[in-house]
């Protein structure tokens, strides 16, 4: 296994101390957002390994509550969206060291009937096996998986390339059209108190995608 990146790790613990500040600070006026703190630790606890750029695995929810939680006073329920956030992939994928899964029912023991429902919709994989419940059609039918499947998807845009092969790439941009961008629309009409949440993340993939678009075709700027 790859050693984490020290640029990339002096990252990482600042991103971490700034989400557990901002979180605590919440925390202060409203409690529930202890459990969000309690969230934030159980999938950094459980995603320990490094990823495939060499940073830390749970960089990549740290990444998209940093993008996510900017848009905090236009999300219906914020704190549930960050759960989703930090736990999403806590029952898809394993411990890179231990190999050890977390069960579903440790998510609902931990965070409640809701909050496991809402992970096990995200997921295509529980405890190793395909989910044939996964739907997007589903995730953007609901107003907190939406939020936090598009922030997911908007960090996988922005930081694959270097990491995904070409063929992966094009995969992920033709599915991102296909799929994402029309699900953010729908989820809009569904949820117009989200209307600046969805338009935001919208807007920063279709960005996204036109830099990577660019680089497929092997581009070249300007002398």
């Amino acid at each position: 296994m790859s050693q984490t990146d020290n640029s990339a790790q002096a990252v990482f613990d600042k991103w971490l101390i700034h989400a557990r500040a901002w979180l605590l600070g919440l925390a202060q006026k409203d409690p529930v957002y202890f459990e969000v703190l309690d969230a934030l630790e159980f999938g950094r606890q459980h995603h320990t390994g490094v990823r495939n750029d060499s940073a830390p695995e749970f960089m990549h929810q740290l990444g998209i509550f940093r993008t996510v939680s900017t848009l905090h006073l236009q999300i219906a329920s914020p704190a549930m969206v960050y759960k989703l956030i930090f736990l999403h992939d806590a029952v898809e994928d394993p411990n890179q060291q231990t190999k050890k899964f977390v069960a579903p029912d440790e998510v609902r023991h931990n965070f409640g009937v809701d909050v496991e429902r809402k992970v096990l919709l995200l997921s295509k994989e529980i405890l190793g096996q395909k989910n044939p419940d996964y739907n997007l059609s589903v995730i953007f039918a609901d107003q907190d998986t939406s939020v936090a499947k598009l922030g997911d998807r908007e960090n996988n845009i922005s930081t694959m390339v270097g990491p995904f092969k070409r063929a992966r790439l094009i995969r992920y941009v033709t599915e991102t059209r296909n799929e994402f961008i029309p699900g953010a629309q729908r989820a809009r009409r569904l949820f117009p108190f989200q209307i600046g949440v969805y338009n935001n993340l919208q807007f920063s993939i279709e960005n996204q995608l036109r830099l990577v678009d660019k680089i497929l075709e092997g581009y070249v700027p300007h002398e």
